[in-house]
């Protein structure tokens, strides 16, 4: 190791470890050695150590203004490689600089360009939603107007029904009036027949009797006697027939009275059952459809705030439509 000639540590190599100063190697030069003269030379021996002394002082100097010289160039050098490896360390740091500056910038450019991506896929994705929600908002309404046209559909059959059950019925009571009144006409021409025959039979056996008596003078007394028997008889046996034939008209009159007023009430009580049944029907099938269009209202506030996602919301929607009465 060496003794660096400019900041004084101890060091090896060509450049000093501590301050980077180049490091001349090699041994001083030594002084020559005078030798002693002998005879005559001996006289000499002052002058030549003086010229000795003066020679080695002279390549003392030329040695120190060489090793100055060496020196200043090492120092020049080392300023030289010190300004160059600034130079360097300029121009890489502004080369650093440089690419961080593009790196940040291309950074900047390509997050913008993402940024811009999603902010379109975004807008997109919401336009997709928009429309979604929109669609299923205009099915849902396309599907309770529908069904409430079924509702008043049916409604309007009801009544219908219950005009034509009330049409049938007043048919059907008209019908057996008509059957009653046939009946009634029936009755009293029975009534006149059996009148008509015992007045036949009564002139009948009043001509019989008239001859009996012109037949049989004798017998007068005893024929007028069997004929006012027969006439009280044939009387009484007309009175009969009147009274049975009253009777039966009376009872038969009765029978289609009572069978039509059956038949009406029956025919009254089928329609309200009917009515009633529709009634309770259509009742059940509103509540239905006001409970699922209140429902569907739920679904597209919660859409609409963003609590259900478009296909959530859109399959809640259908499970809704699907429990709507047809």
């Amino acid at each position: 190791m060496v003794k660096c000639p400019n900041c004084g540590q101890k060091t090896s190599g060509d450049y000093c470890e501590y301050c980077q100063y180049p490091i001349l190697k090699g041994k001083p030069a030594k002084k020559p050695q005078a030798q002693i003269p002998a005879g005559r030379e001996a006289a000499k021996a002052p002058e030549a150590e003086k010229l000795s002394q003066k020679e080695a002082e002279r390549l003392a100097k030329e040695k120190a203004k060489r090793e100055a010289e060496e020196a200043k160039k090492a120092r020049e050098a080392e300023e030289k490689a010190r300004k160059e490896a600034e130079r360097l360390a300029k121009e890489e740091a502004k080369k650093a600089r440089e690419a961080e500056e593009k790196a940040r910038k291309e950074a900047e450019r390509l997050a913008k360009e993402e940024a811009k991506r999603k902010a379109e896929e975004a807008k997109k994705a919401r336009e997709a939603e928009e429309k979604a929600r929109k669609e299923a908002e205009r099915l849902a309404k396309e599907e309770a107007k529908r069904k409430a046209e079924e509702a008043k559909k049916a409604r309007e059959a009801e009544k219908r029904a219950k005009k034509e059950a009330e049409r049938l019925a007043k048919e059907k009571a008209k019908r057996e009036a008509e059957e009653a009144k046939k009946a009634k006409e029936a009755e009293k021409k029975a009534k006149k027949e059996a009148e008509r025959l015992a007045k036949e039979k009564a002139k009948r056996e009043a001509e019989e009797a008239k001859k009996a008596r012109e037949a049989e003078e004798k017998a007068r007394k005893e024929a007028e006697r069997l004929a006012k028997e027969e006439a009280k008889k044939a009387k009484e046996a007309e009175e009969k027939a009147r009274k049975e034939a009253e009777r039966l008209a009376k009872e038969e009159a009765k029978k289609a009275r009572e069978a039509e007023e059956k038949a009406k009430k029956e025919a009254e009580r089928l329609a309200k059952e009917e009515a009633k049944h529709k009634v309770k029907e259509l009742l059940d099938e509103e509540k239905v459809i006001e409970e699922s269009l209140k429902q569907i209202e739920e679904v597209c506030q919660d859409l609409r705030e963003g609590k259900l996602g478009t296909k959530e919301a859109i399959e809640k929607l259908l499970a809704i439509s699907e429990r709507i009465p047809k």
